[in-house]
């Protein structure tokens, strides 16, 4: 698990539009937002779809939301806030690691106040890496970018042993 601390944020990135070119032969990536408060889910979406034409970018306002789409998407990569009410980002975690289809799959557990506590029990629930809030731009492309290619990487560790 990697840890990223906190930094300035770079609020000022998101203006003009956002662009994303569409092939037929690019696999785009899904990663799934989960953050409570719109603007932060609004700011790591519109960054992410900002700097990477080859990912789908979707949103849930809250854990029992993100609940329902994974019921109707496969994701590639989950970025979650840790602190929501009703359930928070540890408790989703906790359901999706216990169903198989998402076992696997790449977590990012993003906060302002992580605790030595909470670092460990994210550790042991196989979240692939913490953000501590404030985080630059830059340092959220590479937790995507680490997540995506964890992903993959798993995905072909299962294909050559199906051989």
């Amino acid at each position: 698990m990697n840890y990223i601390g906190t930094d300035i944020v770079e609020w000022n990135i998101l203006r003009g539009h956002v662009a994303l070119k569409k092939g037929k032969n690019v696999k785009r990536e899904k990663i799934l937002v989960v953050d409570d408060d719109a603007p932060t889910r609004k700011l790591i979406s519109l960054t992410l779809a900002a700097t990477s034409t080859n990912d789908d970018i979707l949103e849930a306002s809250s854990a029992a939301e993100a609940l329902k789409i994974l019921d109707q998407h496969r994701v590639d990569g989950i970025l979650t806030d840790y602190s929501m009410p009703v359930m928070n980002g540890v408790e989703l975690v906790r359901l999706l690691r216990k169903d198989q289809r998402w076992r696997q799959v790449p977590i990012t557990l993003v906060s302002c106040c992580f605790t030595k506590e909470s670092l460990v029990e994210a550790k042991t629930l196989g979240i692939t890496c913490c953000l501590a809030k404030p985080f630059r731009r830059q340092q959220l492309q590479n937790v995507v970018r680490g997540m995506i290619a964890k992903n993959k990487q798993k995905k072909e560790i299962i294909c050559q042993s199906v051989l």
